[in-house]
């Protein structure tokens, strides 16, 4: 059953990319797919807990900084995972991503809790959503290279 849902995304992927193919062998195509299988299971929980923010109460806005941070950090593994020329290689690829995943939420909650403090929820919540926007735009410019 998964690997119809692997074919599956491959089909829908290759059909957005438009050129008809994606980059790398079978293993990288499959661990490119896993990622974005990833980061659009982040994006709908990230998407329920901003409606639970603007509906039902602005104390939600922490499990934000922990989603964005998981976001940004499945990001940076795309080119890591199409071994691009510049990514870090096999050996310090967790590291690197422990890294951007622990700074990006260390970032994220600082500027939670000043959005708290001054209550700004909306002005955060609108900062987070251009940030997902353009992590989304990066993933797909990786995927196009």
């Amino acid at each position: 059953m998964p690997r119809m849902s692997i074919k599956f995304i491959y089909k829908i992927l290759k059909r957005k990319m438009g050129s008809g193919h994606l980059p790398g062998n079978k293993y990288e195509k499959q661990a490119l797919i896993e990622v974005l299988k990833f980061q659009s299971i982040v994006l709908s929980i990230s998407i329920v807990v901003f409606l639970l923010i603007l509906a039902h109460s602005p104390r939600w806005i922490y499990l934000i900084p922990f989603l964005y941070a998981a976001f940004s950090a499945l990001t940076e593994a795309i080119p890591i995972v199409l071994q691009d020329q510049h990514a870090p290689n096999r050996f310090i690829a967790p590291t690197t991503l422990m890294l951007i995943f622990i700074y990006t939420l260390l970032i994220c909650l600082v500027s939670a809790g000043i959005s708290m403090y001054f209550e700004l929820h909306l002005l955060y919540i609108l900062l987070i959503g251009i940030s997902y926007i353009k992590c989304i735009y990066i993933s797909f410019k990786n995927i196009k290279k």
